[in-house]
């Protein structure tokens, strides 16, 4: 028995163009899958052509808003047999759910399979041209200003003080704002990227210093899936 972690598409690419062959024959060996959405989830098996029809396949739900009974219907699955986990977009456990249900996994001495495919995180770190050896995802900031501002503050600190580039996602209707918060309240050489769409018709993947946003429109709009990064001048 092993719980399986599949990443998903970023966006509505065809998951074979994005997904390693490996990763696909795997996904089509297992029968049980807790997935965020039930929907997406028997679409993308069948994009990948899943040799079960969705009806004989088993769904269970996982979510950051699961019930612990949720998370034990999962591990009660895991006792019979090979389980998938699945989110929405993104590779799970990694700014997805996840983690509770692998930390479980491992205390139980199942085996975990982290398969190979698109996490946003790791695409924006490498797409940045930023520091790739030292780095932090931080998830959300605040939505309130001052408390976001204080938090850019923090970071920007501490990125200066131990050289690690900074990444942040934001709710897609909030880009626009998140994006002038940060070219208001940073230094003005400190790097700062995005990275909007990714893998999408419409991609989008920037880096230049705070000085230089500051003379330019606004590059990032709101709908799109992004991440942002930063990383400040050391000696601060």
């Amino acid at each position: 028995m092993a719980l399986y972690l599949i990443p998903t598409p970023l966006g509505a690419e065809d998951p074979m163009a994005v997904l390693p062959p490996a990763t696909v024959e795997a996904v089509r060996g297992i029968r049980t899958f807790a997935v965020e959405q039930l929907p997406s989830a028997v679409k993308f098996l069948s994009r990948i052509g899943h040799p079960q029809p969705s009806y004989s396949l088993t769904f269970l739900p996982y979510s950051k808003r699961s019930s612990p009974q949720d998370l034990m219907a999962v591990m009660k699955a895991l006792d019979a047999g090979d389980v998938g986990l699945m989110s929405e977009a993104g590779a799970p456990g990694v700014a997805d759910p996840g983690a509770d249900l692998v930390w479980m996994a491992h205390q139980r001495g199942i085996a975990v399979k982290a398969l190979v495919g698109p996490s946003a995180v790791l695409m924006s770190a490498m797409a940045s041209g930023m520091n790739g050896q030292r780095f932090a995802f931080n998830g959300y900031l605040p939505v309130k200003a001052q408390e976001r501002a204080e938090l850019i503050r923090y970071y920007e600190s501490h990125s200066a003080k131990q050289d690690q580039s900074q990444l942040f996602i934001e709710a897609p209707h909030r880009n626009e704002e998140l994006w002038k918060a940060l070219v208001e309240t940073l230094q003005t050489d400190t790097k700062l990227g995005f990275a909007l769409g990714l893998m999408g018709p419409d991609e989008a993947v920037l880096s230049k210093e705070v000085g230089q946003w500051r003379r330019m429109p606004a590059p990032v709009r709101n709908g799109a899936p992004a991440m942002f990064t930063l990383l400040a001048r050391g000696g601060r």
